[in-house]
């Protein structure tokens, strides 16, 4: 989980961007199985996370 809301979503930002990137360079496999990326927000609050 990472954050994309709040004070520090950056951080969640450029989290998800660089697995993102490294998904793109192995072509969305590893081991021959499909990479899939479920992205959430755990929003960075008392109540979030």
């Amino acid at each position: 989980m990472l954050t994309h809301a709040g004070a520090n979503a950056f951080f969640g930002e450029n989290s998800q961007g660089g697995v993102e990137s490294a998904i793109l360079d192995r072509v969305g496999e590893l081991l021959g199985r499909r990479i899939k990326l479920i992205a959430t927000d755990e929003q960075c609050t008392s109540e979030g996370g």
